[in-house]
């Protein structure tokens, strides 16, 4: 869990950072490169899927460590089963 705080932390901060640089091409009120746009949106995207797999190969680990009881309780207190 910790390296995956860590992991996730480090492309929390970067996610930001591209948000920051986009939010700042509309801010000074000059024209804005279409290209150089559309990079940082793909790369917002592309580091939301990567903080998204990070959670969810954690979960899959995390899981891996349960035994077949504590799953089935775990998928219930989810919602997955009904």
């Amino acid at each position: 869990m910790d390296s995956h705080k860590a992991e996730v932390r480090e492309l929390g901060a970067q996610l930001v950072a591209l948000e920051r640089h986009l939010d700042r091409l509309f801010a000074v009120g000059a024209p804005v490169d279409g290209a150089e746009a559309s990079r940082l949106a793909e790369a917002i995207g592309s580091m939301g899927g990567r903080i998204r797999a990070s959670h969810l190969r954690t979960h899959i680990e995390q899981t891996a460590l349960l035994s077949a009881a504590q799953v089935q309780r775990y998928n219930r207190l989810r919602g997955y089963e009904k």
